[in-house]
């Protein structure tokens, strides 16, 4: 199964721009660009995980770092099989460290 993520974060401190990670299982799978000036970030690349059998159980570690020094900002984790679940398949969540 391959489940695409779409990834946007809020309320960071625009002076330092910022990229995310995606990681499953310890192993990262993607890394967006690094955008500066804005404190409301929306990425345009798409990242793909490939998950050999189901994703019941299955979480994926998003992080944010900071643009300027690589210094992390806040991380989340999100269940897929919740993402999955909802109707839209956007779910939302206060990032530890600061940031939506």
């Amino acid at each position: 199964m391959r489940v695409r993520f779409g990834i946007g974060a809020t309320n960071i401190p625009s002076e330092s721009g910022a990229y995310a990670t995606l990681s499953h299982n310890d192993h990262d799978f993607g890394r967006t660009e690094t955008v500066f000036g804005l404190s409301e970030i929306s990425w345009r690349k798409v990242l793909v995980l490939d998950c050999a059998g189901g994703v019941d159980d299955a979480n994926v570690a998003v992080k944010l770092f900071s643009g300027n020094d690589d210094r992390l900002i806040g991380r989340a984790q999100f269940s897929i099989s919740a993402i999955m679940g909802r109707r839209s398949k956007v779910v939302e969540q206060d990032l530890e460290g600061g940031g939506t």
